[in-house]
């Protein structure tokens, strides 16, 4: 009985061969129809190809029903269907629903603030339109997105595939899909573009409704987009940090700030961390879901403290913790977030323009100031702030012009290379005539440029060169201006320590901040300090300029006031005769120096 089942089953499997040859014409000429057309003559082929292997089964049967000399059972006859079937159509019917090896799965628990757009993701699958682009920034769970779509709609599609991108050479990703080709039952060793070709066309040749994740795509898909099996057969949805052209994008935003906290807690369950910790935390994480994720894991197992973990990306902190779609460990949190963001695909020029950025705030900035700040670097800045933004590593506002460098991709290009002073100094020196008073007469003006020159500060903070000195100086003058004494006075100790060191105590630029110091600390009201910077001021403008000179009479004058103010008034009514005789003999008596200092040694008169 077993030889002629064999027998049988062999038999059937060569007659479908041949009608396989004789049929495909006819078969390639329905896969090129789409729509009802398609289903209708799939269904008549299949009706066809199943009564022939019903009548060949009922046939088998019955030899075997006058074997055994029992009457033919219905589990006889549907072990004998299936068994033929098995053999005649192994393209089809034996076909896995999962033809990928991998198929990454997550139920919908695991993901947070992002419940509207996996309905959104089902309801445009569903309109059967296009490939839909999950356009996104890495790390901001587009993966985790998909694989949650694959487990709450797995029974809603007959076969399912999912293809890792990276790298951007979908073809080869496509073939080197683990599983596929076995699956598909298509050789191995073939030119790659023939095996492409094949698995195209199985798979465009599927029944049903499928669906395609293609995963962590680059622009190289673009160009294999007319292959593509096609809706409404197959939902396909690609997950890119690329703005891919001729598909429709969906984009997936970052995090609004009560969902990224609720992320955080949801992996970070000790009592150290404050609320304002947390708070803060999310915020400078920039809202971003898989940093937020690590540095979450990171404080409950190395149960970090607030400052420990405030600290953790810029100290690259041992991690030690998982991250499920990835399935590896992650040793060290700043290194691990410096292979997601990967340069080398990128132009020298490309890196170049991201190395500056990294420089300036991680805000909307306007193209205008891009411009003037880094355009002396750049060779065709406008094209390359496009191509960085299609290639998701700027944030592109068009309506508003700006372009703006998620803090995290900042930190890590920061610490992709090491700064150098010469590639510093042209950045820093049109920031540093920005803030000057030469650029804008008018103090306000200046003020858009202080956030910029504290970021630049910061980022430089370990740098000892003695050419931040007049970036120091010209940001402290604005920050004095803006009311914000301490800060100004911070940045000018340390412009006139520089300027000490570089110049020594009797030069004019050394001058200029003993005198830019001094004002803040009058303002501050540590008058003692004050005199002893005037004292100086006055010495080198002595030695400089002379003693009739008008720029040694304001220091003259400047001191005088300051020396009222002590009580000391013989002394400031000297100092005010001096710079008096100086204002009329080299201004004249109508000059407002001359008659301001008149007035005043007036008013102190005896």
């Amino acid at each position: 009985m077993n030889a002629l089942k064999t027998s049988l089953v062999e038999l059937f499997t060569a007659l479908t061969v041949f009608m396989g040859k004789v049929w495909q014409p006819i078969i390639d000429k329905i896969n090129e129809m789409g729509g009802m057309e398609k289903t209708i003559f799939s269904i008549i082929i299949g009706l066809i190809t199943g009564y022939i292997g019903f009548l060949i089964a009922k046939f088998w049967v019955k030899i075997r029903h006058k074997e055994k000399e029992s009457p033919a059972s219905k589990k006889d006859l549907e072990e004998a269907v299936k068994d033929i079937q098995t053999a005649s159509s192994p393209g089809v019917q034996s076909l896995p629903k999962e033809l990928s090896n991998i198929l990454p799965r997550r139920i919908e628990e695991d993901i947070i603030g992002r419940h509207a757009k996996l309905r959104e993701l089902r309801e445009r699958l569903a309109a059967k339109k296009q490939v839909l682009v999950m356009n996104g920034m890495g790390g901001i769970g587009k993966t985790t997105l998909a694989a949650v779509y694959i487990n709450t709609y797995y029974d809603d599609y007959q076969h399912i595939l999912w293809v890792d991108s990276s790298g951007n050479n979908y073809m080869q990703n496509m073939v080197g899909t683990k599983g596929l080709l076995e699956n598909l039952q298509i050789p191995k060793g073939n030119p790659i573009e023939e095996t492409y070709v094949e698995v195209i066309r199985q798979l465009k040749a599927l029944p049903g409704i499928n669906l395609l994740i293609i995963d962590n795509a680059g622009n190289n898909l673009a160009q294999y987009k007319d292959s593509l099996p096609a809706p409404p057969d197959w939902h396909i949805l690609v997950t890119s940090r690329e703005t891919l052209d001729f598909f429709d994008i969906m984009e997936l935003d970052f995090l609004n700030k009560e969902d990224a906290i609720a992320l955080f807690e949801r992996y970070y369950k000790r009592n150290v961390l404050s609320q304002a910790c947390i708070e803060t935390l999310v915020e400078k994480a920039g809202y971003h879901t898989l940093t937020l994720e690590i540095l979450a894991k990171t404080a409950q197992h190395a149960r970090l403290s607030e400052q420990q973990i405030n600290d953790a990306i810029t100290d690259d902190r041992a991690a030690g913790v998982a991250i499920p779609h990835r399935g590896i460990k992650i040793d060290r949190i700043r290194s691990y977030l410096s292979n997601t963001f990967d340069l080398s695909n990128l132009s020298n020029d490309e890196i170049t323009l991201l190395r500056y950025l990294a420089l300036l705030p991680s805000i909307d900035l306007p193209y205008a100031h891009i411009e003037k700040l880094v355009s002396e670097g750049i060779e065709s800045l406008p094209k390359h702030l496009s191509t960085l933004s299609q290639k998701g590593w700027l944030i592109e506002n068009e309506a508003k012009d700006t372009y703006r460098l998620h803090q995290i991709v900042a930190e890590v290009v920061r610490h992709k290379k090491a700064y150098q002073q010469e590639f510093i100094t042209p950045l820093q020196d049109r920031l540093t005539q920005c803030l000057s008073s030469d650029e804008y007469g008018n103090p306000v003006d200046r003020f858009i440029w202080a956030p910029y020159g504290r970021f630049v500060l910061q980022c430089l903070a370990d740098k000892n060169w003695e050419s931040l000195s007049g970036l120091q100086n010209n940001l402290a003058i604005v920050l004095r201006d803006l009311g914000e004494l301490k800060a100004a006075k911070s940045l000018l100790e340390k412009a006139v320590k520089s300027a000490e060191k570089t110049f020594g105590e009797d030069h004019s630029t050394t001058a200029i901040r003993y005198s830019n110091l001094a004002t803040v600390l009058a303002n501050l009201g540590e008058l003692k300090a004050v005199k002893s910077l005037l004292e100086k001021t006055l010495k080198s403008n002595e030695k400089t300029f002379g003693e009739d000179h008008p720029t040694t009479a304001i220091s003259y004058s400047n001191l005088a006031l300051l020396l009222e103010d002590l009580g000391e008034l013989d002394q400031a009514r000297a100092l005010l005769k001096k710079a008096y005789t100086v204002f009329y003999n080299k201004l004249g008596d109508a000059h407002p120096y001359t008659k301001a200092t008149k007035s005043h040694l007036d008013v102190l008169a005896p």
